[in-house]
């Protein structure tokens, strides 16, 4: 059965092809979908919007553990749920908080680095379509947990009012200050590769020559691209669309005194 086969038993999708356009098309409109159909969710419907979420998404990573084993992908960086984009598993629960302190790491890591993590995947799937064919378990895996993944960070984004700024961004790193040591211990200490952090793997040819000049500073690297990266993107979308808002407003307001 194709959709469960091994990896590279078929002919694999590729990024850019015809697949992965319809992938990106199909989930860009179904996110689009949902978020006008929650222009006016309540904090209490985004709750729930992400405990449905995460319950969906946990169980499809319980059946992709499940799928490496049986395939025989026992390194812990083939199935133990710790990448970058893996950690909305844990942030997500973390926002579920009633403390204060461990909600707002939560929806940080949400935002974040929930928006831009599922669109770079989206728009780069370098994990799961280059080794698979389009109508497969860890195609529709990937693609779509990370379409989940955009639209709950949109949502928070909108609908959280979480505050974007150096505030918020203490957060972001307090949360990433938890999992980031973790990985990195394992990477090293196991010889695994979780969130990229001693190989390079399919990232561009510049990324690979430093790691190999110097894995220190490799990791350094990516440590400082997760953090700073998203914060920058997020912290300049919201003040642009604070901006055009604002000049939403003042055109409204010289209309009517025109009147």
């Amino acid at each position: 059965m194709i959709f469960f086969s091994d990896r590279d038993a078929y002919p694999a999708c590729g990024i850019f092809s015809l697949g992965h356009f319809i992938f990106f098309a199909v989930i860009g409109a179904l996110i689009v979908l949902g978020l006008y159909l929650s222009r006016n969710i309540t904090k209490r419907g985004l709750r729930d919007q992400t405990i449905v979420s995460v319950s969906i998404l946990w169980t499809l990573e319980i059946i992709k553990i499940g799928y490496n084993h049986i395939h025989g992908y026992f390194g812990l960086d083939q199935w133990f749920p710790l990448a970058f984009c893996s950690l909305f598993l844990y942030a997500a629960i973390f926002a579920l908080s009633k403390n204060e302190v461990i909600k707002n790491m939560g929806q940080a890591c949400l935002i974040f680095g929930g928006i831009l993590g599922g669109f770079c995947y989206l728009v780069y799937p370098s994990t799961s379509l280059p080794s698979v064919p389009a109508f497969h378990f860890l195609a529709f895996h990937g693609m779509g947990y990370h379409g989940v993944l955009l639209y709950i960070g949109i949502l928070y984004f909108i609908h959280s009012g979480f505050e974007i700024s150096f505030k918020g961004f203490k957060y972001y790193f307090l949360f990433l200050s938890i999992f980031f040591p973790i990985a990195i211990i394992m990477d090293y200490r196991l010889n695994v590769n979780l969130m990229f952090f001693r190989d390079a793997y399919n990232l561009p040819e510049f990324a690979k020559a430093i790691a190999e000049w110097n894995l220190p500073i490799y990791t350094i690297i990516v440590v400082l691209f997760y953090l700073l990266l998203p914060y920058v993107i997020i912290y300049g979308i919201d003040k642009f669309s604070a901006f055009i808002h604002k000049r939403k407003e003042n055109a409204v307001l010289q209309e009517d005194v025109k009147k």
